[in-house]
Parts: structure tokens; sequence; C-alpha cells
């Protein structure tokens, strides 16, 4: 239980309900909520929304509408224009 407390940090919402706060490592599995915060890293597999800017690049595909400005360039085609 120790080297979990090193990980992550925990705090209650208003309800008394149990969260992660903040975690201090990667994450080698599944994230199966939502992350409120940032992701100071690199995500290797697949994002369901962004609610925020990506600043980086994305070296895969975007399956559904980009409702912002692309500020560089798109190397592969725009099907749905």
């Amino acid at each position: 239980m120790e080297e979990v407390l090193e990980l992550a940090s925990f705090e209650r919402d208003k309800d008394g309900k149990l969260y992660i706060d903040d975690v201090y490592g990667d994450v080698v599995g599944s994230v199966r909520g939502d992350v409120g915060g940032k992701v100071e890293g690199s995500v290797w597999g697949s994002v369901g929304h962004v609610y925020g800017d990506v600043l980086g690049d994305v070296d895969g595909d975007v399956l559904g509408d980009v409702l912002g400005d692309v500020d560089g360039k798109v190397c592969g085609k725009i099907l749905n224009k």
C-alpha cells in the first residue's frame, strides 16, 4: 500500500467519494474514466475525446471532427471537408 501512496495522491469530492488527484508515474494500462487535468507525456493508445489543446503531434488518425484550428501540417487526406 505504501508504494501506491508514492505513485498517486487522493482526494474526496463533496459527497465523500474518493478520487485520484494526481499520478506521479507512468500508467502502463488503461484509464477507464476521465482525465480532468493535463497529460504531461505521451499517450500510446486511443483517446476518446480531447476537450482542450493538443500541444504535440498526432501520429495517427483523427476519426472525429476538429472544432479548432490546425497550426501545422496535415500529411494525410482530409476526407470530409
